[in-house]
């Protein structure tokens, strides 16, 4: 099972998974390792409790187990409908489902105190817009927990060193390692997170021994999983996959809401919604998001 090899121009970039099995990819054996490692690592990174916590990119819902149970209430958010409805199977209390653009988030600012990006970052082309969307809805204080690909992972500086790679990975512009993923240097990264507003508080780095356990079949239940030198990995930025973690600053304090509606709000114009029969409707602009098999149809 594949993954998008490009964006397609008559598709909105929301919609890059939209029909594809996501889930069946993850399911490959020779991914077992890393998928069982990413999902170890962001729990690890999580908060051990909140408020209200959002799965930005949530997919299938791969990493719902990282946080079931910690929160008091979830939003697991996706560009793909076909993927909320695999998503909704794992039958989560206190969650809620939202199809939407990333580029135009339908919540109000300060509506959460805690962020999974996983397996997101690499499809942004304009990171720091990215950063300061995820800020505006974090309160003072709110976990951001996210992954990149790193540019400057040993493997590919090695690869560079012995002649078998052109382009420098020392350098800080982003590097197109296919169509759909944008490798970014740690430097990069960490000047963003401060420019929006994040202070990075913890580093993890997956990518490294799932590689070789792929490789050893049954055998491969003795090889480390790579979770204890995570931290080592993720510290001093060697591995291909790096985890992180930053505190959002300057912020109000987490919104009061006694329902989901009092978070949401029109992604077109920012204005109110309010709920009706299958649909919510926005108060200003008069725009109406449909509700489709328990999923808040908020794309524009």
């Amino acid at each position: 099972m594949k993954l998008p090899a490009r964006f397609y121009p008559e598709r909105k970039p929301h919609a890059l998974y939209e029909g594809v099995d996501y889930q069946e990819y993850w399911n490959d054996p020779s991914l077992e390792s890393l998928d069982e490692l990413e999902r170890r690592v962001a729990a690890d990174l999580l908060p051990e409790c909140g408020r209200r916590l959002i799965d930005i990119g949530c997919g299938y819902g791969r990493m719902s187990d990282c946080y079931a149970g910690r929160f008091e209430d979830v939003i697991l958010f996706d560009g793909s409908p076909h993927l909320l409805r695999q998503a909704r199977e794992r039958k989560l209390k206190n969650a809620a489902f939202i199809a939407g653009d990333f580029n135009h988030l339908p919540f109000k600012k300060a509506s959460f105190d805690a962020a999974l990006v996983i397996r997101v970052v690499q499809h942004m082309t304009d990171l720091r817009a990215s950063f300061k969307r995820i800020h505006r809805i974090l309160c003072q204080n709110g976990r951001l927990t996210f992954s990149y690909h790193n540019k400057l992972n040993a493997r590919r500086v090695l690869r560079w060193l012995i002649s078998r790679e052109k382009k420098s990975p020392f350098t800080l512009d982003s590097e197109e390692v296919s169509a759909t993923l944008l490798s970014r240097h740690p430097k990069v990264i960490s000047r963003i997170l401060q420019e929006t507003g994040f202070c990075p508080s913890g580093y993890r780095g997956v990518g490294v021994f799932d590689r070789v356990a792929a490789r050893l079949g049954p055998w491969a239940r003795f090889l480390p999983s790579g979770e204890g030198l995570s931290p080592l990995l993720g510290q001093a930025k060697l591995a291909p996959w790096i985890f992180e973690n930053a505190v959002a600053k300057g912020n109000g304090l987490l919104a009061e809401a006694n329902s989901l509606e009092d978070i949401l709000q029109c992604p077109s114009c920012g204005g109110n919604v309010r709920k009706g029969t299958d649909v919510y409707e926005c108060l200003s602009c008069k725009l109406s998001y449909p509700i489709r098999d328990g999923i808040i149809d908020f794309r524009i």
